[in-house]
């Protein structure tokens, strides 16, 4: 929804970055890193998918009123 509107060049870039951090397809993208600094881009723990699941509810959350948005976040235990 957030990239199919765009022009095709700005698409083409957002295809070069999956391309190169989700898919990897020229290899490891981070390979100067030591395993534990890699953060998302390293092996998921258990405490990182909560942490970067609490970041994104909160960055899409902060919009609503606070009640809401707890009660949202409450729901983050149940997403796994």
């Amino acid at each position: 929804m957030a990239i199919a509107p765009l022009a095709q060049s700005r698409r083409e870039i957002w295809r070069q970055m999956f391309d190169h951090y989700v898919f990897q397809t020229h290899g490891d993208p981070v390979p100067y890193l030591p395993p534990d600094r890699r953060g998302m881009l390293g092996a998921m723990s258990p405490e990182l998918q909560m942490h970067l699941r609490t970041q994104l509810i909160r960055s899409l959350t902060k919009p609503l009123p606070d009640q809401i948005r707890e009660q949202i976040l409450q729901l983050r235990w149940t997403l796994r």
